[in-house]
């Protein structure tokens, strides 16, 4: 996470996001407007983190914070020489200094603009209800197990190998 990942974002879901397409593309009011989405809750990249965690119940943080500036510096070569190469298939923009100015900055709809409420649109909080039930959806164990490290105590070990959660032993 590049630096302490309090930057401000104000997360959506996109079922919303396609409700407000919808709206804008039927009336003719709509015509020349700029609409501002951002969802009803300021959350940090930090926060966003914790609540994926909580949600898949991950007791432990491994989280590795960056300073940007390091980031950018790491960066910065590979830079240069993408700069210089056509655009090539597959290439990850989230791996520049470009990305690392991106995600450093707030991301929050500003004050006074068009957004959801002139739609008519009231938009659901990302952390709660069906916003967060893919996230439920894809823990291991469902709905009702604890924690991945508990459940995995559980696992055969040939789960484990495939999961890449023990090593392979071999006996000479």
């Amino acid at each position: 996470m590049i630096d302490d990942g309090a930057h401000k974002l104000q997360p959506q879901h996109v079922t919303d996001v396609a409700r407000a397409v919808q709206a804008v593309l039927s009336t003719e009011d709509s015509k020349g407007q700029d609409y501002y989405l951002g969802g009803p809750e300021t959350l940090t990249l930090r926060d966003m983190v914790r609540v994926i965690q909580d949600c898949l119940h991950e007791l432990e943080d491994h989280t590795m914070y960056v300073p940007s500036a390091i980031a950018k510096a790491v960066y910065a070569p590979v830079d240069a020489i993408r700069k210089k190469l056509p655009p090539l298939p597959g290439r990850n923009y989230m791996f520049t200094t470009d990305y690392v100015n991106e995600i450093s900055r707030d991301k929050v709809a500003p004050a006074g603009v068009l957004g959801y409420k002139e739609l008519g649109i009231v938009p659901v909080k990302v952390t709660e209800g069906m916003a967060i039930e893919a996230i439920r959806y894809e823990r291991v164990g469902g709905y009702t197990l604890g924690d991945t490290k508990t459940l995995a105590k559980s696992l055969p070990t040939n789960v484990k190998r495939y999961l890449g959660m023990q090593q392979h032993t071999e006996v000479f």
